[in-house]
């Protein structure tokens, strides 16, 4: 039987928490470890990244990293109807950040680095997961046949503080994976959760991908768009 024990229940807080104090100063770099992020990426940094590709992306994504928490820092109580409505349509910050643009032009390398920051910025105290989306889903199919009832994509990231979702629209696109990513962007907008989200497509494929234009006007709604252009980096000499 596979368990999903969500990021935020008390019992994985607890591990973490004494995981990442044995760690120590090194707590940072344990939270990277434990994200899920490809080897090939893993050392990504702001420092080690060539800006000059794509200097407005690389200013736009160092912009979202140091922003990350800010929001939550400073966002209001609420303790009233009339507090919400004061909220409404106030200027906030995105806490959602979509990179578009064609094959290897940086995109994952880029959202590793915002990742590498926030886990410096946080030492450790927030929870960071890398997911391709492909694999994400198929990870929720793991779980069929067993007892476990909220087998599904928002189960596997609920709780955790900045989440990656790579390469949205790779996926094989059925109408099962369709709904899973409605409901996995529903729930990053409804929950108004920190995210980056990578995609080779354009927003027309996107929405052809999800196929509902509410996950679409969800998904600009929760995020800051940042274009990458440029030749594909893997390949070049």
């Amino acid at each position: 039987m596979t368990t999903i024990l969500p990021y935020d229940d008390p019992l994985a807080q607890f591990a973490r928490r004494r995981r990442y104090a044995e760690a120590g100063d090194n707590a940072w770099q344990l939270a990277l470890q434990e994200a899920g992020i490809p080897r090939v990426n893993l050392g990504a940094s702001f420092r080690n990244l060539d800006k000059s590709q794509d200097p407005k992306a690389y200013a736009d994504c160092q912009k979202f990293a140091e922003g990350l928490d800010a929001a939550i820092e400073d966002e209001p109580v609420l303790e009233s109807f009339a507090d919400i409505e004061a909220m409404v349509g106030t200027d906030r910050p995105k806490r959602g950040l979509l990179l578009m643009g064609p094959p290897g032009n940086g995109k994952t390398s880029l959202a590793v680095a915002i990742a590498r920051s926030y886990a410096k910025k946080t030492q450790g105290r927030r929870v960071i997961r890398f997911f391709l989306v492909a694999e994400l889903l198929e990870r929720v199919k793991a779980t069929y046949g067993s007892e476990e009832e909220d087998a599904s994509a928002v189960a596997l990231v609920r709780g955790v503080d900045l989440l990656i979702l790579d390469d949205l629209g790779q996926q094989r696109v059925t109408d099962w994976s369709s709904s899973q990513m409605r409901d996995l962007l529903q729930y990053v907008w409804g929950e108004d959760r920190q995210a980056i989200i990578t995609t080779n497509l354009t927003i027309q494929e996107l929405d052809e991908c999800i196929d509902a234009a509410a996950s679409i006007s969800r998904l600009l709604g929760h995020c800051a768009v940042v274009q990458l252009n440029g030749d594909d980096r893997r390949i070049m000499p």
